[in-house]
């Protein structure tokens, strides 16, 4: 296969540690971070940082040309906060459509207002800027959401809200006077108040006793996803008391956890999404309404009752998109307009609880089932072993406790609701519609893995028997220069990397 590659020549802005600064915690917060920044709102542009603490926007063309750099914003008093020692490197994070969020690495967060982004180029306006974790404490933007919320106004007035994740590391004296790191995640609520003036309305602080490998918001605001190798744990919020230990469990018995039901179920396929909601008995079909935008939904009882209404996760085929009812059961199926995962179904409702088709779970066990087996193995320390035990030094050595947590941390409640775990994780990327994933190497070489790959010839498979018309394949894309790579963003037809010097746009063929 044959990848079309452009480059062009760019001066990001990277901060380098400091010998204060040469940690477990600070190196992964500082490695981890990717210069690139795509848009998930408009495809095929891309953001970078330049050494002027500009931030430049780029477009990739569908045969994979670089157009820009367009300088959106510049960071104000860059001259005074660039010389800050141990400055962190400069984040970017989209909230929404219009919203951006920027953490300077210096100690201030801005909330900027970008306007439609898009091919039209816009200057980018500051709504609020601030140090938000007071003097000389630095921090990156790991995630931003914004919504509409009816409970954070006054009378039920409904208030834009910008949900921020900021991520910094805190230095503490130890028990043995040596210096102890800890990982800290502030998650701060942004409300637009009176005077069309955003105010800090909530903080929330969660500590780790390790860095984070992945950390995000859930969509809605309710709660926060970490992936660490050791738990984190939610230790302040300015609006109530968190409960830890025996008195968390007194509170949710009292609380009865698990009565509630609710509101609606829903499951997804690749390409559609339905939702079930039970309606109230005496309902009949004449009663209720069903409005159906291409990003927008309002479903209700007339005059009664609003059942599912709000701003859709995706956009979907209107035309193609219908619902029944069958004694109480209303049950609306959405074509996505392009396939992929959604995370929910209306933005800021939580009242759903997505469930899975046997026909999903049925073909997840099938694509799993060769790592699978009946049979315990006799001996799995000597049969196929492929090194001398004697000869493994101390850095070959893994912890079985050395892995991956995930959890899903509640914001109201404060605790941990879901938890799973994973050994190992890369710097990579995957397109929003599934098709492909690609991982970075540290320098150079990219790995770009696409399943479902037509054979174009007849195959069999020599265990099974049974006819193959599609595989897996890896391909590998070799960079010229040896730089390191700093940022990567995947789309369905591209894959942008980022050195120090240069940006590259790969594209990638529809029928690799």
């Amino acid at each position: 296969m044959l990848f079309a590659k452009w480059g062009k020549i760019i001066a990001l802005d990277v901060s380098i540690l400091t010998q204060d600064q040469l940690t477990l915690h600070h190196t992964k917060l500082f490695g981890a971070y990717n210069h690139l920044v795509q848009d998930p709102w408009v495809d095929r542009s891309v953001y970078f940082i330049d050494t002027d603490w500009a931030v430049q926007n780029i477009f990739i063309h569908e045969t994979g040309k670089i157009h820009g750099g367009f300088r959106v914003f510049e960071i104000p008093e860059a001259s005074s906060y660039r010389e800050c020692t141990g400055r962190l490197n400069i984040s970017l994070c989209f909230s929404n459509q219009t919203f951006a969020v920027l953490a300077d690495g210096a100690g201030r967060l801005f909330l900027l207002d970008t306007g439609m982004r898009g091919h039209k180029r816009t200057q980018w306006n500051v709504l609020y800027k601030d140090k938000v974790l007071g003097e000389n404490v630095y921090f990156t933007v790991v995630d931003s959401i914004q919504y509409t919320s009816t409970t954070s106004g006054e009378s039920g007035n409904a208030v834009d809200v910008v949900e921020c994740l900021l991520a910094s590391v805190e230095v503490r004296q130890g028990e043995n006077k040596y210096p102890v790191n800890r990982t800290i995640l502030t998650w701060i609520t942004l409300t637009k108040g009176v005077e069309e003036r955003w105010v800090v309305t909530r903080t929330r602080r969660l500590e780790g006793s390790q860095p984070f490998s992945y950390a995000s918001i859930e969509r809605g605001g309710g709660a926060v996803t970490v992936a660490s190798n050791r738990l984190f744990d939610l230790t302040a919020d300015s609006l109530k008391d968190v409960i830890s230990g025996a008195e968390s469990m007194e509170w949710e018995v009292s609380q009865g956890k698990g009565s509630a039901h609710p509101m609606y179920t829903w499951s997804q396929g690749p390409e559609d999404v339905s939702v079930q909601l039970t309606l109230p008995a005496g309902v009949s079909k004449a009663d209720i309404y069903v409005s159906v935008a291409r990003d927008y939904i309002d479903i209700g009882v007339k005059n009664s009752l609003a059942l599912l209404s709000g701003s859709l996760s995706k956009t979907v085929d209107v035309s193609a998109s219908t619902w029944t009812l069958e004694g109480q059961r209303l049950e609306l199926i959405l074509t996505k307009e392009e396939k992929g995962m959604w995370e929910t179904v209306v933005v800021g409702d939580n009242r759903g609880e997505m469930t899975f088709d046997e026909a999903t779970v049925a073909a997840i066990h099938e694509r799993l089932q060769h790592l699978t087996s009946d049979q315990w193995n006799p001996d799995p320390d000597l049969k196929n072993k492929p090194f001398n035990t004697q000869q493994l030094e101390a850095c070959d050595a893994v912890d079985d406790e050395e892995c991956i947590y995930l959890m899903r941390i509640d914001g109201e409640t404060h605790r941990i609701s879901h938890q799973a775990s994973k050994t190992q994780r890369s710097f990579s990327g995957c397109a929003p519609d599934l098709s492909l994933a690609v991982i970075a190497d540290c320098s150079r070489h990219v790995y770009l893995y696409r399943q479902n790959v037509p054979t174009g010839t007849p195959l069999r498979n020599r265990r099974t028997g049974q006819n193959v018309s599609n595989i897996a394949k890896q391909y590998v894309v070799a960079l010229e220069p040896h730089d390191s790579i700093l940022g990567l963003c995947v789309s369905r037809d591209h894959i942008v990397i980022a050195t120090a010097s240069k940006v590259y746009a790969l594209a990638v063929p529809q029928d690799a």
